[in-house]
């Protein structure tokens, strides 16, 4: 079970995840723009683990709120 302090813990993690996301979003254009098709790929694949990880961080955080109401 989820404690008040583990929500604040849970929103860094997101914001981190997020921090990341957007830099393999980054590193995807990079390498789009130098024809690294296996890079680009490889960088979005990165990326959309990041959200989901983010994601599921938040829902983690939603399901402490509701269950705590």
């Amino acid at each position: 079970m989820l404690t008040k302090e583990d929500i604040q813990r849970l929103r860094a993690e997101a914001k981190h995840f997020r921090e990341h996301a957007k830099a393999a979003r980054e590193e995807a254009a990079r390498c789009g723009a130098k024809y690294d098709w296996i890079g680009k790929l490889k960088a979005k694949c990165r990326a959309s683990e990041y959200v989901r990880d983010a994601q599921e961080r938040d829902r983690m955080i939603k399901t402490f709120r509701d269950a705590a109401a």
